[in-house]
This record gives structure tokens, sequence and C-alpha cells, in this order.
């Protein structure tokens, strides 16, 4: 948050295929590779006591060439980061936050297996704004709060720029050629709004919250050239399609989420030498999907306990137990997948190629049992997406259930030493 003295740093970092350390089954010789990475902050006083900034700044440079790759990964990121505080008077203050970064990343799924024709372009960004607040109500009560929006964006698109070439994967390599095979843009935005308040009273420290949030999930993909092929060499060599596959259907889709959480604590001194934390946490979940039915909703309730001693009674000993049940980040990502979008297409089949489908080459196959030869014959069609499952109400909140034992000894007047213990089960 920056202070009274001016104050900074500096961090360079640089890496190549040099500095890794050969294999039985890696030779850095055979890839590249290469990381330089810096950041710096520098932070301070606008008005001594009264207002304060920080500033921070990061630029990422990398490259990646898997062995027998035609061409290298070569990315650039950097981000931001600046904030001010503002005490208000000695019981309130304010603080505004804004973070963004960006990654934009030339030949991203450079492999042995893509040739240089259908290398893929990414650029990814991200925008945070937050505001807040927090201040004290008289001596024994702190009230918090916090307004959030977050925006993130990603495109992957052919690194050419052509979108109406179709891309191919060698039947017989998986070897992709042609063009990279979609035009995939994906948007989510997230506002958020939480408080809480805690009151000291006797031995107990009272403290209760809320959060809320609403997610929002926007989805466009497009196939270059409507399509992709399987290829094949035919009796003459020449490369030609075995399979194709026709885009009949894809329509951009848009979700929301609403998502809500409500806890209450209590920190519990219950003399000298114990002192108990109980609370409850309640986390409600529903997504829409694109056509606007709630298609996943659930609630999870998440209780915790734990429980401190201090062993000699001079702070110097203290051993710890705690249990608790905490939602999982897996309950955010439903707005992904739960939507009635798919993906259709139709199918169609190389007959004078057929032979390579029964493994018997480049001959002639009637495939479809028509008892003609076609160099295009429709053999079905399919779609993905949809999502029933979710409908049928059979989705429940993934949680963790963790507990943990720890000690914890001080040792000289600036040092302590502590060992943890913690087991996690995760259900979902």
């Amino acid at each position: 948050s920056g202070g009274n003295t001016f104050g900074g740093s500096l961090d360079l970092r640089y890496s190549d295929r040099n500095l890794l350390r050969s294999g039985d089954r890696f030779d850095p010789d055979a890839i590249g590779y290469r990381r330089a990475f810096s950041e710096a902050s520098v932070g301070g006083p606008i008005a001594r006591d009264r207002l304060w900034f920080f500033f921070a700044l990061g630029d990422y440079r990398l490259q990646d060439a898997p062995a027998g790759s035609p061409e290298t990964a070569s990315g650039t990121g950097n981000s931001y980061l600046g904030k001010v505080t503002w005490q208000i008077d000695p019981a309130h203050k304010l603080s505004m936050l804004y973070t963004a970064s960006g990654q934009d990343v030339d030949n991203f799924n450079a492999s042995s297996l893509t040739d240089e024709t259908a290398l893929g372009h990414a650029e990814f960004e991200s925008r945070l704004t937050s505001a807040e607040y927090v201040g004290m109500l008289g001596p024994r009560v702190i009230v918090q709060a916090r307004a959030a929006l977050f925006d993130a964006g990603w495109e992957e698109r052919p690194q050419s720029g052509d979108t109406t070439t179709r891309s191919a994967t060698e039947y017989l390599t998986d070897r992709r050629t042609g063009n990279y095979r979609t035009v995939d843009t994906r948007d989510r935005s997230r506002r958020e709004i939480s408080g809480n308040v805690a009151w000291a009273i006797g031995n107990h420290t009272l403290k209760a919250g809320f959060d809320r949030q609403e997610v929002t999930t926007v989805r466009s993909q497009v196939f270059t050239g409507g399509g992709w092929d399987e290829v094949v060499p035919d009796a003459s060599g020449q490369t030609v399609p075995l399979i194709v596959y026709s885009i009949t259907s894809f329509s951009i889709y848009e979700n929301d989420a609403r998502l809500g959480g409500l806890f209450v604590s209590d920190r519990w001194r219950l003399s000298d030498r114990w002192t108990a934390n109980v609370g409850l946490r309640h986390d409600s979940y529903a997504y829409e999907d694109d056509v606007g039915t709630v298609v996943y909703e659930t609630r999870l309730w998440q209780p915790r306990l734990g429980l401190a001693w201090n062993v000699t009674g001079d702070d110097r000993n203290v051993l710890k137990a705690t249990w608790g049940r905490f939602g999982q980040p897996t309950n955010l990502n439903p707005s992904y997948y739960v939507n009635e979008s798919h993906l259709a297409a139709d199918v169609f089949a190389n007959e004078t190629v057929g032979g390579y489908l029964v493994d018997a080459g480049p001959v002639p196959l009637d495939i479809d049992g028509d008892g003609e030869i076609s160099d295009r014959a429709l053999v079905g069609s399919f779609q993905t997406g949809g999502t029933t499952y979710a409908q049928a109400g059979r989705l429940d909140a993934t949680f963790v259930d963790e507990t943990s034992v720890s000690f914890e000894r001080r040792v000289g007047r600036s040092s302590v030493f502590g060992i943890t213990a913690v087991r996690r089960q995760t259900r979902d």
C-alpha cells in the first residue's frame, strides 16, 4: 500500500536451455527455451500520514520450441498494478486498486505434430478494479466493505490471419496441416460486492459478513473454412480428404451465474491459555444457460472449528487444531459448460480411399452401402453440447474437508519455529 517513506524493488530473471539439465529422456539441445522476466515496484507518500501510493509493473518474454517443431512459440506479457490508500481520519480508510495483465503468443501450439501452416496465435487480457473501505465505529466495532469488477478475455486464431482455408489432420500420423482449426473468443466478467462487521464484546470477537457475485460468460467459436478434413495419400501419393466435417451450426452462447455467501464466526477466549474459533458459512450457486433456464442450483453449508492452547502461558509454545469445510473453486466453473448451444456437423467420407478405415490402404470401399463409390458420401451427422445432465438436478457442490494440527514455538525475540500436519479430502 505504500507508506511514509519511498521504497521499491527490482527483480530480473533470465533462463535458457544452457541452464537446463539433460536427463534420460530429455535433451536441452533438442529444444528451444528462453525465459526473461522483469518486475519493478515503487511506493511512498503523496501526503504523509494521509495518502499513499503503490505501483508495480512486469514484463515477461518466453520462447519454446519442442523437439522437432518447425517453429518457435514466442510470447510477451505484461502486468500493471496501481493502488492509492487514503487515511480519511484515524478511524476510516479508503483504498482504490487497479490491476491489468496481458499476454500475446505467436505459434502457441508449436509442436512436432503441427505444420507451420497450422500454427495459432493467442491473446489474453484481464482487468480488476476494486474499492475497499475499512472503518471503526466506536472502540469495539470494525466494518469493512468492498466492491470489485473483473473482466477477462481470451482469443485464439490462425497465426496467418487466414480464416477461409480449411484445416486438416493427417489420418495416419495426427499431424495438423493447412490452417489453425478455429477462431475462438471467450469473455468473462465478474461483479462482486462484499462486507463484514467485527464486534469485540467481553471474551468474544464476533464477526459476520456477506459476499455477492454475478458472473457472465460469453463464447464464440468459428471453424476456419467451415470445418476440417482428415486427409490421406491416395494410390498416386496425392493428399486427399478421407473424412470431411462440415459445420452446420455453432451459435454464440452467453450464460450468467449468481453466487452468494453469508458467514458468522466467534473468536472466544475461554481462558488465559485456551481460545476457540467457531464459524459457519453458507454459499449458494445458481447458473443460467444461454436460453435463461436455471440449470445448476445448489447450496453448501460449511462449518469450521478451531482450538488454540497456549501451553506454557507465555505465548512461547502454542498448539492448534482445526477442522473445516470449504467450497472448491470448481463450483465457479459450470458457466463454461451448462449451456444449450451445441456444435452440429455433417460427416462425409471419400469412398475412393475408404479402405483406410479398415486398414486396407488407398482402395475403394462402399461405406454407406448404396452400391456406388463416391468421393463425398454422407455417412452421418453429430452434435455436441447441451446439458440435460445438469437439468436433471444431479450436481452437488464440490467441497473439501480439512483437518490440521500445528505447533509453534517462539525462538528468541523475533523468530518462530512451526510445524503443521494437514489432511484434506475432496468431495465432489
